[in-house]
C-alpha cells in the first residue's frame, strides 16, 4: 500500500515539475519580450535625441 502511495507522489511531482517548466518557459520568453521592447524603445529614444537636442 505504501508503495502505491510512494509511486502515486512520484507521478504528481513529475507533472508539478513539467508545469513548473513550461512556466519557467513562458517567462522567459516574457522576459525576453521585454527586454527587446526596452531596447527598441531606448534606441528610439536616442535617435529622437540626435535629431532633435535636448534644451539645456
Amino acid at each position: 500500500k505504501k508503495k502505491h502511495l510512494l509511486k502515486q507522489k512520484t507521478r504528481t511531482d513529475k507533472k508539478e515539475k513539467q508545469l513548473f517548466l513550461q512556466q519557467l518557459e513562458f517567462l522567459k520568453l516574457r522576459v525576453k519580450k521585454l527586454i527587446q521592447e526596452t531596447e527598441a524603445y531606448v534606441r528610439e529614444v536616442k535617435n529622437y535625441h540626435k535629431k532633435q537636442p535636448l534644451p539645456l
